[in-house]
């Protein structure tokens, strides 16, 4: 044997051992981390006709299974073998094996192997014979601790066809899928300028897209109708993210976090205009389907005239049930002449009302969206009526001086949006007879400033018993409360229980507050 040969063979050895060292590794931490049962232990690194004997009869085990080139056993023989098993606690390694099929395992009630990942992952590669893919929407990957994803790959099996929508596919953003017969989208997260072309046959885009430090020409996205992912540029020069024209759905996982940022543009000084798809087909929601989570937009440091429409703030922030860290935006203009606008919850081509706000005595008796400050002041109580129709308003909410007992007019109300961030968003004060207030409807808040509602110089009752709080739905839940959190400022709230942060705020608005609060004092 020659000196080349020798030197090969001794690489290929090294290679071998830090694999299986890397692998008994890999066992150990799974074993560490998780309170596994002794019996129900697993810590081979290969899997064959040798090891498989020592395979624990258990439902739940822990283990990372290394199916691969070593395996010399048949479909048949791992089913029975893992005939016990429906939740494997560890991880899951099939490659370069001759399999046709991963059918392996059992199957619970809901038709599922469950695979707790929180350690390592799945990775299904390199199989040049594997065509049956029955199994694969059928494994429920997911971490134990948290709600995070899992490393979940399905590479290089010329064979097998994969459909990401199917079952509990459809619930992982990142998974890597590529080198199929058939993959289901292209891999996102940060895009490169010189890999940009691999996007041009693509209508989904796995891992989401992440722009940083660049303006690259993004015209082959354009495909793009689905990102399972969040999308985040920063310090870029675009203008607008209209490369995405075809854009109908996001869709996004919290990953174990208490917020989770769907859309975050920061620092691009070009940026005036958002500019994704809207519509009454267009969707931006969580991979199950419901909003129970904390979902955040974060519009950061754009161009001075960086403007949301109407149709955009209904959108996002009351459609979709999104909240803002930062909101650097103002209203896009609105025709003053313009009395109507699509429905973003309609099947049925329905629209909303609008009415710009002059004064209560000018204002039409059948307004879904009210754009403007709402002042709502004395010799007003007998127009509060027009108000029973009111949905949406977009400015703030003033309420002073009047001779009001509740404020029941406004039951209607279920999403506030206050661009002006030099204003508190509500100032109810020095309505003497005013007992009750409360609008159960509120849903959403929206905000470019602080949070903030001034209780000021009402009746004595008016949430004497209570702490201050205007909204509280009958069905309350975390989402929701952060969604309707405000700071109350002001005698009616108790001074010693106000809390005012104005990192951020106005001077106008420091003095105002100030001011009533030397005025209690008195």
């Amino acid at each position: 044997m020659n000196s080349f040969a020798q030197i090969f063979v001794l690489l290929i050895f090294f290679l071998l051992h830090f694999c299986i060292a890397d692998r008994a590794e890999n066992v150990q931490n799974v074993l560490s981390t998780f309170n596994c049962k002794n019996n129900c232990i697993f810590n081979y690194t290969e899997i064959n006709s040798t090891t498989i004997k020592f395979f624990p009869r258990c439902p739940e085990v822990c283990a990372i299974l290394f199916i691969d080139e070593k395996t010399d056993l048949t479909v048949a023989q791992l089913k029975k073998a893992f005939a016990s098993m429906f939740t494997l606690v560890g991880g899951l390694v099939i490659e370069n094996t001759n399999l046709t099929s991963i059918s392996i395992f059992s199957t619970d009630a809901y038709m599922s192997f469950n695979i707790a990942c929180d350690t390592y992952g799945v990775f299904i590669r390199n199989n040049r014979k594997l065509k049956d893919n029955s199994m694969l929407s059928g494994l429920y990957v997911f971490r134990a601790g948290d709600n995070q994803e899992c490393d979940f790959q399905i590479k290089n099996n010329p064979l097998l066809k994969v459909d990401c929508e199917d079952r509990y596919l459809s619930e992982y953003s990142k998974i890597e899928v590529s080198g199929n017969l058939e993959n289901c989208g292209c891999k996102g997260g940060e895009i490169e300028i010189s890999t940009k072309n691999q996007f041009a046959n693509c209508s989904v885009l796995y891992g989401g897209l992440q722009i940083f430090n660049k303006t690259p020409d993004l015209s082959a996205l354009s495909n793009i109708e689905i990102i399972k992912g969040e999308i985040e540029i920063q310090n870029s020069n675009f203008q607008n993210l209209t490369f995405l024209k075809n854009l109908k759905t996001i869709k996004f996982r919290n990953d174990g976090k208490t917020e989770n940022y769907l859309i975050n543009i920061k620092n691009d000084p070009e940026m005036t205009r958002l500019g994704l798809p809207i519509g009454e087909n267009t969707e931006m929601t969580n991979v199950w389907q419901v909003p129970m989570e904390i979902t955040i937009i974060n519009l950061e440091n754009l161009n001075p005239e960086f403007c949301l429409s109407l149709s955009e703030i209904l959108f996002y922030f009351h459609k979709s049930h999104f909240s803002v860290e930062n909101l650097d935006a103002k209203l896009c203009p609105v025709d003053t002449n313009a009395t109507k606008i699509l429905n973003p919850f309609s099947e049925n081509g329905d629209f909303y009302i609008i009415c710009h706000f002059i004064s209560m005595a000018l204002l039409p008796s059948n307004c879904d969206i009210i754009i403007g400050n709402l002042i709502i002041e004395a010799g007003d109580e007998v127009y509060t009526t027009k108000l029973e129709y009111t949905k949406h308003l977009i400015g703030t909410l003033v309420i002073r001086n009047t001779n009001l007992v509740e404020i029941e007019f406004l039951g209607l109300l279920s999403f506030i949006c206050s661009l002006d961030e030099t204003l508190p968003l509500i100032q109810i004060y020095s309505n003497k007879n005013l007992k009750i207030a409360n609008f159960p409807e509120v849903a959403n808040i929206i905000t470019r400033g602080k949070r903030i509602a001034i209780i000021q110089d009402n009746h004595e009752d008016l949430f004497k018993f209570e702490p201050c709080a205007l909204f509280s739905p009958f069905y309350e839940s975390t989402f929701q409360k952060y969604q309707t959190n405000l700071t109350y400022v002001g005698g009616d709230c108790g001074l010693d229980t106000a809390e005012i942060n104005y990192s951020r705020g106005s001077y106008l608005l420091k003095l105002f507050a100030l001011i009533l609060i030397i005025s209690s004092l008195k």
